[in-house]
């Protein structure tokens, strides 16, 4: 989507957005709630999408002035954090920004557990299968998206609510992260249609 192509965009955010939203809630936890964090860990599986979050967050942890203790990246699949959530930890980190998917994000916050390493977490989802693949170890992630059915633009518009009613009523839980931008990706699909 950055490439210039003329008919190729985006409904949602960039991973680097993602990233910078997580380094700029720390901030509002700084500045609005006394929260004091000074010193900040980043990990990310380096494929375009771990790289491209931990850009934007480098980016914006710097412009608050936090100092960034640890910055490492993993393969996919990677089985043992044991030593890099040993190095975080070493690091004094107070808080951790970490970018990956299921399998890892499950292999760091156990290990995190482990270890006795309980920093802020700005996690980057929401959707109801994390809790339910990570369990109590979810307990105390905060977590970043680029799209919550919970806000003021959903619950003061009658037919947005009235799709997020729907939605629950039909699946059994909340309209997630990805399902909001897949049906706007389709509403864009019909108008486009209905204009040809």
């Amino acid at each position: 989507t950055n490439q210039g192509y003329q008919y190729i965009f985006s409904t949602t955010n960039r991973g680097t957005d993602l990233g910078l939203y997580q380094a700029n809630f720390i901030g509002y936890l700084n500045e609005e709630k006394g929260a004091n964090i000074k010193r900040v860990a980043i990990i990310y599986e380096n494929s375009a999408n771990g790289i491209s979050m931990a850009d934007g967050a480098r980016e914006k942890a710097e412009e608050l002035g936090l100092e960034i203790v640890f910055d490492e990246s993993y393969p996919a699949g990677h089985a043992d954090f044991a030593p890099m959530v040993t190095a975080m930890k070493n690091s004094g980190a107070d808080a951790v920004m970490p970018y990956g998917y299921m399998q890892e994000a499950r292999l760091i916050f156990t290990a995190m557990r482990d270890l006795d390493f309980y920093p802020v977490v700005m996690g980057n989802s929401n959707w109801p299968s994390y809790y339910e693949a990570l369990g109590d170890a979810t307990n105390g992630v905060i977590a970043v998206g680029n799209w919550n059915f919970a806000t003021t633009q959903v619950n003061d518009n009658p037919e947005f609510q009235a799709i997020v009613d729907e939605f629950e009523e039909k699946y059994g839980y909340f309209m997630t992260e990805q399902s909001g931008p897949a049906y706007d990706g389709i509403k864009i699909i019909a108008e486009a249609l209905e204009i040809c």
